[in-house]
């Protein structure tokens, strides 16, 4: 599970860096040196949207394995009743 975080978090982290050094770039030919920084800044704006995205891939993996377990208990208690009530019920058995 951490080295999945790490692996998102490393990926997001370098697409984050070309986008603001893109960005960047993009401003310097455009304004110079003040058109760059701020350039940079909306680059780094345009980069936090996609935290969402890999916080979201984050949760995925975190409560996937829950909801698995879940789902198996929910359809093997409408499959063969409660766990109270199996024991007293041999046809069940």
């Amino acid at each position: 599970m951490k080295k999945f975080i790490l692996r998102v978090l490393l990926g997001y982290g370098i697409i984050a860096l070309l986008l603001v050094v893109s960005f960047f770039i993009i401003g310097y030919q455009a304004a110079g040196m003040s058109g760059a920084w701020n350039a940079a800044g909306t680059g780094l704006l345009f980069s936090a949207m996609g935290l969402p995205m890999a916080g979201l891939l984050i949760a995925l993996k975190a409560w996937g394995g829950y909801a698995n377990r879940w789902g198996e208990y929910n359809y093997k208690k409408e499959l063969e009743g409660e766990p109270k009530k199996r024991d007293n019920d041999p046809d069940k058995w």
